[in-house]
């Protein structure tokens, strides 16, 4: 384990991307300050003890590389209270909680309160060895000792990030996998345990979601569909259609937009039994203007319409179908 350092908000920004990854740091308070220790187990398994201020950490879009690990984070809170926010979702966690945060996933923790103080648990996804579906459902939910295997979680959380927990350099390889392995096990019982707690809410959730993209692919043709008329198709807000996709880090507009171009593709691959124009295919497809719909495709395929088809079927096409 590293040596405690305290760190102003400079330092802190610095330490906090070396510790987590890109990350933006914003303290509340001109007098700022954290330290932090962390100790690394095994690649897979990481723990961080952290005293702070009050700030709000955030990642967006924008600062997740698609590269970088795919890790998941137990944020344990000690002293204080945070939220955390993400896929849509907001919990409140308290002294003796936990949540579990996916660092591969756009998400906001505020810290409000000075005197903070928590145990963050990152454990690659790939040791988790739970399905994503199952880890987007149980993120940003706050696990009480109610929930299975809970009250072990935090033991092992705890118990890792002790200064009393030495190991000796001839141990730490194979004792550091096992507990990699251990961590691993007991998360996958908690995320398990708090599913099924929430099964009847999960399953209603889904099922709302799919009729929402069901109701997307009915009429991806209209090109005047708004959110707002969506939402009123089926008896909810337009904040709550978002958080349903937001469920699936998705969003309303993304998923009309990725069924509209799959919809194209279809009858783009059909011209030679059709003889649909391009201007006919996007009117199809929910475009009002062709020029629209050619400018759309070609950004997300990196052809035009016309010639992505012809690469797909392995012709060279006709000048006249080109320009149609």
């Amino acid at each position: 384990m590293e040596a405690k350092s305290v760190w102003d908000a400079d330092g802190w920004r610095a330490s906090a991307n070396r510790i987590f990854g890109p990350i933006s740091c914003r303290p509340y308070d001109a007098e700022f300050s954290a330290w932090a220790t962390q100790r690394e187990f095994s690649p897979d398994l990481r723990v961080s003890r952290i005293e702070t201020g009050a700030q709000l950490l955030d990642r967006p879009a924008a600062l997740i590389d698609a590269g970088q690990a795919q890790e998941l984070l137990v944020l344990m809170q000690l002293n204080g209270q945070s939220t955390l926010i993400q896929r849509g979702r907001a919990v409140s966690i308290g002294e003796g909680a936990v949540a579990i945060c996916e660092g591969d996933v756009p998400f906001r923790f505020e810290l409000p309160t000075p005197q903070q103080s928590l145990i963050v648990l990152q454990l690659s996804r790939s040791l988790a060895g739970l399905p994503a579906h199952m880890v987007s459902q149980a993120s940003a939910h706050r696990i009480g000792a109610d929930v299975p295997g809970q009250v072990a979680l935090r033991g092992l959380v705890y118990g890792l990030q002790s200064p009393q927990l030495a190991l000796s350099a001839g141990a730490r390889v194979g004792v550091g996998a096992a507990l990699a392995r251990a961590a691993a096990e007991v998360f996958s019982a908690v995320v398990r345990g708090l599913l099924a707690q929430r099964g009847p809410e999960v399953g209603e959730r889904l099922k709302r979601l799919a009729a929402l993209r069901s109701s997307l692919r009915e009429q991806l043709a209209d090109p005047e569909l708004t959110v707002e008329q969506l939402a009123a198709q089926h008896f909810l807000s337009p904040r709550q259609v978002h958080a349903l996709f937001a469920e699936e880090a998705d969003t309303p507009a993304a998923f009309l937009r990725r069924t509209r171009l799959q919809h194209a593709e279809r009858l783009l691959l059909q011209r030679d039994q059709t003889g649909m124009t391009v201007a006919a295919i996007s009117r199809e497809s929910g475009y009002s203007d062709s020029a629209a719909f050619i400018r759309a495709f070609t950004r997300e395929r990196g052809r035009s319409p016309v010639r992505w088809a012809e690469s797909r079927r392995g012709g060279s096409g006709s000048r006249e179908a080109r320009e149609r």
